[in-house]
Formats: structure tokens, C-alpha cells, sequence
């Protein structure tokens, strides 16, 4: 089967068509092989469809992965479902580990978020929002959130505080 995704590469733009149903496939190992073909082709088309998948899917891993394959892609009418699956995102693990995060942080910065979504996310009650947007500042250099970064330095939680000190 990764031969199979060899050749749909080597194909492109026309071997779309096939890749989006298989993001509706029962298997989620399908789901997963499609969207890593999707990434590596790179065709816009495949946003509205790797959204809807971002948007239904249950499994945070796969929600990840849609977030990733998005950024690549690099299509700004994606930003809005990233930052709802950020918010809406729990994980199981620690709620600050930076690898559960870093999707999410290189997707805001590779879609370009700008100072009117990260504002709001810097002061948001979910930990995620403050921890990615203070990232999200610190990579994109955006001078004009220093105050507001300057609040995070006062977070309750060490690990914001210090993305927003290394902002």
C-alpha cells in the first residue's frame, strides 16, 4: 500500500479525487495514509475536505495530523478550524506538553495568524490558546503583542509564562 502511495504522489493533482473519499474511509489508517499523500502532493483542494475531517473526527492523533497536513498546504481559510479544534481540544496527557501543541503552533504560523486572532487567544481561559498564541507571537514577531505577552509573563502556569518570556 505505500507503493500504491508512491505512485498517487508521482501522479498529483488527478490522484486528489481518490485520496479525499479515503478521508472518509471507516479505517483510520486509510484516513491517516491519505492525508500523509495529501500533504505530500500539497494541492488547496484537499482543505475543505482535511477541514471536515478536522472537524468530526473523535481521535485527538488524527485532529494532529489534519492540523499538520494543513499547514502544509498553507491555505489561510483553514486558520478558523485550526483554532477551533485547538480550543477544543483536551488531551490525556499533561495539558502543556509542547508535543501535543507543536501541530498546532506551526500551523498558525504557517497560515500567517495575525494580531487579530492571537490577541483574544493570548488572554483565553483554555490553557492550549495561551500557550500556542505565545509561541505562535514569539515565531511570527509580531511587536505589537508585547503587552499582552507582558500579561502572560504573570501566568499561573510556568510553562506560558516562559513561552511568552521567550516570545
Amino acid at each position: 500500500c505505500q507503493h500504491a502511495g508512491r505512485i498517487l504522489r508521482a501522479i498529483g493533482a488527478p490522484a486528489v479525487t481518490p485520496l479525499l473519499k479515503n478521508l472518509g474511509h471507516p479505517a483510520a489508517l486509510e484516513r491517516q495514509r491519505a492525508l500523509d499523500t495529501l500533504a505530500r502532493i500539497g494541492h488547496r483542494r484537499a482543505v475543505p475536505a482535511i477541514v471536515a475531517l478536522l472537524r468530526r473526527s473523535p481521535d485527538l492523533e488524527e485532529r494532529r495530523r489534519c492540523v499538520g497536513v494543513l499547514a502544509k498546504l498553507g491555505d489561510p481559510k483553514a486558520l478558523p478550524a485550526v483554532v477551533v479544534a485547538l480550543s477544543r481540544d483536551q488531551p490525556t496527557t499533561t495539558p502543556l506538553d509542547p508535543q501535543v501543541w507543536q501541530p498546532y503552533v506551526d500551523a498558525l504560523v504557517g497560515l500567517k495568524a495575525d494580531l487579530v486572532l492571537l490577541m483574544p487567544m493570548l488572554s483565553a481561559p483554555d490553557l492550549q490558546r495561551r500557550l500556542v498564541a505565545s509561541q505562535v507571537a514569539g515565531r511570527r514577531e509580531l511587536r505589537r503583542l508585547i503587552p499582552a505577552l507582558v500579561v502572560r509573563l504573570s501566568d499561573p502556569w510556568p510553562e506560558i509564562a516562559a513561552a511568552a518570556a521567550h516570545a
